[in-house]
């Protein structure tokens, strides 16, 4: 398996960590923000644990994004839900991934805020060349991709190229016929 140029299907635990943490964003529904760390900590963790600068442009650009400019001085227990989601969704994106894994990014995000993240994460796709896997029931969401495929009991039962709401929800109802 090739991941950014690197073959990492034979590559030890600490080479392999290091890829991951490179190469690859993660969001989670658990936004796993360390509760010490303020939101711009927690943003900024990952290219810490890297040793790497932050390209401040770049953190402008996400934070704005995410509408948290406001926010960042606060602790996760001093965040709504939603703005806990929006910095763990800046730390994934802060590292310009090659791929970024993303599991129900929207779920916490009201309308206005998930709406801007599924354009970011389409902007990023498009001129940054980040792979996108996201995870989703909401055929909204998965009308921002290039590709939807329909999953049913951890098998693919239909792929939707250029997917709308319409069509995503139209191969979620055969699911249930």
């Amino acid at each position: 398996m090739w991941l950014g140029g690197v073959e990492i299907s034979g590559l030890d635990d600490r080479r392999l960590t290091a890829v991951r943490r490179d190469h690859v964003g993660f969001v989670f529904q658990a936004f796993n923000l360390l509760p010490t760390l303020t939101a711009r900590e927690n943003i900024l963790l990952p290219l810490d644990l890297a040793g790497r600068r932050v390209d401040p442009a770049q953190f402008d650009d996400v934070v704005g994004s995410l509408r948290l400019g406001d926010r960042l001085g606060h602790l996760p227990s001093q965040l709504s839900g939603g703005q806990q989601q929006r910095v763990a969704i800046a730390r994934a994106l802060i590292t310009r991934p090659q791929v970024l894994f993303a599991d129900e990014p929207t779920g916490a995000l009201d309308s206005r805020a998930g709406t801007d993240l599924l354009h970011h994460l389409r902007t990023a796709s498009r001129e940054l060349g980040q792979t996108i896997v996201m995870v989703t029931h909401d055929p909204n969401a998965a009308a921002f991709a290039q590709r939807a495929l329909i999953l049913s009991d951890g098998r693919v039962v239909d792929d939707l190229n250029g997917p709308t709401a319409d069509t995503v929800l139209g191969a979620m109802k055969k699911l249930g016929a």
